[in-house]
């Protein structure tokens, strides 16, 4: 029996996968939860920036810029998540298959380092690095747990050329996932450059 000619629904495109009205709601209700985690931490660059303000000291600006970076961490955070209800969203496929693309891997991993380095260094912040208020131990877990997603991220990459298991989606989803994998992988240069910078300024 023969069938009629035409662009079956499984074809691959560039794109991969056609952009839903659900993705929109998706990606908007991540962006508002990210924004309001994003408070804490917020409002302690913004105090920064009073303080340092007019300073032209590199160890200031260098603080100001991790402490600003802290800020979209959440952000990050909640945008990886959405990305793997995406992913998860439009197939069947099993969570073994997903571990397979980069964008998939990084996300996963990211956000369960993420997690566990907010979770134990949250008590360590309230414990012994004298913040009187849960708003500065909430920021200082922040910004502690962000490296550890870094390398979280470095790691599930590398894993995956090493195993050969690399097999990137052909769609958007992919594509965002792996450039938010990008950014907490960036972080880890950008720490290494502040740590180099205020180890050069002395004390």
């Amino acid at each position: 029996m023969n069938e009629s000619p035409g662009i079956s629904p499984s074809s691959t495109s560039p794109t991969g996968r056609p952009f839903f009205l659900s993705d929109a709601v998706i990606l908007v209700v991540a962006l508002a939860v990210g924004t309001a985690f994003a408070r804490v931490p917020f409002d302690l660059a913004y105090t920064s920036l009073l303080q340092n303000r007019g300073t032209d000291r590199p160890v200031e600006i260098d603080r100001l810029l991790g402490v600003m970076l802290t800020v979209v961490y959440p952000i990050v955070a909640a945008m990886m998540a959405a990305t793997i209800v995406l992913r998860m969203k439009p197939t069947r496929c099993g969570l073994r298959e997903r571990l397979g693309e980069p964008g998939s891997a990084v996300c996963i991993t990211a956000l369960v380092a993420l997690t566990i380095g907010f979770l134990t260094s949250l008590p360590l912040q309230l414990g012994f690095t004298g913040f009187l208020t849960m708003d500065g131990a909430v920021a200082g877990a922040w910004e502690s747990s962000g490296e550890s997603a870094g390398f979280a991220a470095l790691g599930a990459w590398l894993a995956l050329k090493i195993c050969g298991r690399w097999a990137p989606a052909t769609d958007w989803v992919d594509v965002m996932a792996r450039a938010l994998g990008m950014f907490w992988v960036l972080t880890i240069v950008l720490n290494l450059i502040t740590m180099w910078r205020l180890y050069r300024s002395g004390p």
